[in-house]
């Protein structure tokens, strides 16, 4: 199961909340400071059941989508 969770980070003396992803022990840290855009993608990939394996391309693609 994907949850989202979050961290102060500090970035050229500004700080700020990222939200990363968990699933079964793998973390990706820091991916979006929009809380519910990747709470969006969380809910996808729980309701789609999508293999952790996967879970570095899918981040890459929101990443890409969310910048253009």
């Amino acid at each position: 199961m994907y949850t989202i969770f979050y961290d102060s980070y500090k970035l050229e003396d500004q700080s700020y909340i990222g939200y990363g992803i968990l699933c079964d022990g793998l973390v990706i840290a820091d991916i979006t400071t929009d809380r519910p855009k990747l709470g969006r993608l969380v809910s996808l990939c729980n309701v789609k059941r999508l293999s952790c394996l996967h879970l570095y391309d899918v981040v890459e693609d929101f990443l890409y989508l969310i910048s253009s």
